[in-house]
């Protein structure tokens, strides 16, 4: 939810476009996107435009003699609630009784239920939980990408096979996700490291046109049952759950990290997502004006981190790395950007049920220990619903929800051509951050060199400034 506060009163509105056309001007928030540029997230609160704010979640606002009040009645938790005397045994009855119940308290709708199945373990077990409570069949969607390393089809059909859903693949070109991207991020008013943000986009715009209302959703589950390799990292202090070559640079740190000294005296450590964040946006500066450069420096964003968390107590690692993944991540761009931008662009309501407040409390109170194994993450959910899913999805690694790197192998002539028109439009040289002579020539650089798959994020953040820019007419 959005707000901003004029001389005539308070403004709200879940999108900015309403707030835009009440008199407030597009302009690049350079607070926030000193952040952005610096740890590639937004800080709860911030939105990428001047004078419009975001109310942070598990907050309200009151609004009393033209002041505003923040007030807060729920939070994530970040000490030890655990029942260390808790058996594996309990604690997998307790997932299967409690994910059961919020999957179900989500499927009571007076129109048709629909699903989003990747073929992963999060979306798979909320696709097998409806398709078991459901009297007719089920309509799933998955997303189908033009490069076999990306692609889920397999193991998205494989999963629609055994819990017999009618499944839909939406097949994705590199093409399309450019051709969608200034839509994309015009509903979800973010930047975005990937073309996941388009497929969203896409995929949804199809769930919509086949006449859905609710589509129900896996998102929540790598923070609740502590999924992601950077979590697992953080819990084992090594770096041997690296998934693959994207992550490097992204969700782990491929060099370095600049910045994080501030962090570790915050947390007692710096969390590994961090540093890799750290570690992406100095590619970032590469193609920086060295004017907004000193700019950021002097908004101090890293202090800014530190104070819009100095309430957490130390906790464990990977307890504190999630509250400020959840903040920050989850919150601020898979929730609002990937999940309610591109689902509300098409009148869906998405449904995630491993968000339940309920759910993630009775969560809480499971021992660390169980959530862990070395090979296999998310180890209590598989245990859970072993026998709903067939064994080549409940035993696939966790995979994130990735598009092909736009110049990734030989076959990108009509991709690299739009790339090409929109870095030498007009709206690309209104941008005031860039240094626009040094990014042509970095990204030309980057594509002979066949480093494709290694810049896509700085390539992607570029291009969906340009989408912003275009979408919304920003000033600086």
């Amino acid at each position: 939810m959005l707000y901003a506060l004029t001389s005539q009163g308070l403004i709200i509105s879940s999108e900015v476009q309403p707030i835009l056309e009440l008199g407030i001007k597009a302009k690049w928030n350079d607070n926030s996107l000193s952040n952005v540029l610096t740890h590639q997230y937004l800080l709860p609160g911030q939105t990428l435009f001047k004078d419009v704010n975001s109310i942070p979640p598990g907050e309200y606002l009151v609004f009393q003699n033209k002041k505003i009040i923040h007030k807060r009645y729920w939070d994530l938790s970040v000490s030890s609630t655990s029942d260390d005397d808790m058996s594996e045994g309990e604690a997998i009855e307790i997932v299967r009784q409690e994910v059961d119940d919020a999957v179900i308290r989500r499927i009571r709708s007076d129109v048709g239920i629909s699903v989003a199945l990747s073929g992963g373990l999060d979306s798979s077990v909320v696709s097998a939980i409806v398709s078991r409570e459901c009297t007719s069949t089920l309509d799933s969607y998955g997303i189908r990408f033009d490069h076999e390393q990306y692609d889920e089809g397999y193991f998205s059909n494989t999963a629609s096979q055994f819990i017999g859903s009618n499944h839909h693949d939406v097949p994705i070109s590199r093409n399309e996700l450019l051709d969608n991207l200034d839509d994309a991020v015009r509903a979800s008013q973010s930047l975005t490291i990937n073309g996941q943000l388009s497929s969203k986009y896409i995929l949804m715009k199809r769930v919509s046109r086949d006449g859905h209302k609710v589509i129900l959703t896996g998102e929540g589950a790598d923070e609740l049952f502590y999924g992601y390799s950077h979590l697992r990292q953080d819990y084992y202090g090594s770096s041997r759950c690296l998934e693959d070559n994207f992550s490097s640079g992204v969700m782990f740190p491929d060099k370095d990290a600049l910045g994080s000294d501030e962090i570790n005296q915050l947390l007692g450590f710096t969390p590994s997502f961090m540093k890799a964040k750290l570690s992406f946006c100095t590619q970032l500066h590469d193609c920086l004006e060295s004017s907004y450069i000193k700019s950021m420096q002097n908004n101090k964003p890293i202090g800014q981190l530190v104070q819009s968390f100095n309430h957490i107590d130390h906790a464990s690692p990977v307890k504190s790395s999630t509250y400020l993944w959840s903040k920050m991540a989850l919150s601020g761009y898979i929730l609002s950007a990937l999940g309610d931008g591109c689902e509300m662009a098409h009148s869906l309501e998405g449904r995630p049920p491993f968000l339940d407040h309920h759910l993630y409390e009775k969560i809480s109170s499971i021992p660390m220990k169980y959530h862990f194994q070395i090979n296999n993450e998310k180890n209590l959910l598989r245990q859970a619903y072993k026998d709903l899913l067939p064994n080549s999805v409940l035993m696939r690694r966790k995979a994130p929800l990735l598009a092909p790197p736009l110049l990734l192998g030989n076959d990108n002539n009509k991709v690299w051509e739009n790339i090409n028109d929109r870095l030498r439009s007009r709206t690309f040289y209104q941008i005031p951050f860039w240094d626009h002579k040094r990014v042509i020539r970095n990204i030309e650089m980057w594509n002979k060199q066949g480093q494709g798959e290694r810049v896509d994020p700085v390539l992607f953040m570029i291009l969906s400034s340009i989408s912003m820019q275009a979408s919304f007419g920003m000033s600086s």
